[in-house]
C-alpha cells in the first residue's frame, strides 16, 4: 500500500510562541530602535511580525490619538524597527507578536520606554560617581552608575 505525502506538511498547526529577547535602544531623544529574536517555537513559517506601541503617559498636551495603539506589520525577515517622531517626555509601552498560517502568536513581554527632549550626559564635578544617560548607550528607564573609588 502506498501513502501519498501530506499536502499540509508546510502548514502551521499551532500559532507561534512569542518573539524573544526584546531590546529597546535610545537613538535620539524621540527615536528608539527595537530589536527582537524570532520565536523559539515558530510552529511553521512566520508570515510577519506585528509591533504594537501605545502612548501611556506624557507631560505634554497631546491629541487623544497619542493613547491609541499603533500596529506596524513587518516582513518575516525583519527583527528590528525604528520608532521615530515620538512625543518628548512620554512613556510608551511596546509588545510584539509573530504570525504564521495558524494565526496570531502570543505577545512578547511588554516593555516601556521613556522619551526625553534632548540627550544629557552629566559629569558632576568633585563627585565620585558618573551618571550617563546618552542616546545609543543606555536603554530606556536605565541609568548607569560607575563608582570611581
Amino acid at each position: 500500500m502506498h501513502t501519498l505525502p501530506s499536502l499540509c506538511a508546510n502548514r502551521a498547526h499551532a500559532v507561534p510562541s512569542p518573539p524573544v529577547n526584546l531590546s529597546i535602544f535610545n537613538i535620539t531623544p524621540t527615536m528608539f530602535l527595537i530589536q527582537w529574536d524570532p520565536p523559539t517555537h515558530p510552529n511553521g513559517i512566520i508570515l510577519r511580525y506585528e509591533v504594537f506601541y501605545t502612548g501611556e503617559d506624557t507631560l505634554n498636551d497631546v491629541p487623544e490619538s497619542f493613547y491609541n495603539t499603533t500596529v506596524v506589520g513587518l516582513s518575516p525577515n525583519t527583527t528590528s524597527l525604528e520608532l521615530v517622531e515620538l512625543e518628548p517626555y512620554s512613556v510608551y509601552n511596546i509588545t510584539i507578536r509573530a504570525v504564521n498560517g495558524a494565526g496570531n502568536g502570543a505577545f512578547s513581554s511588554e516593555m516601556g520606554l521613556l522619551t526625553q527632549t534632548e540627550p544629557f550626559c552629566e559629569y558632576p564635578l568633585g563627585g565620585s560617581c558618573l551618571l550617563i544617560n546618552c542616546p545609543g548607550i543606555i536603554s530606556s528607564f536605565s541609568s548607569l552608575f560607575i563608582h570611581s573609588g
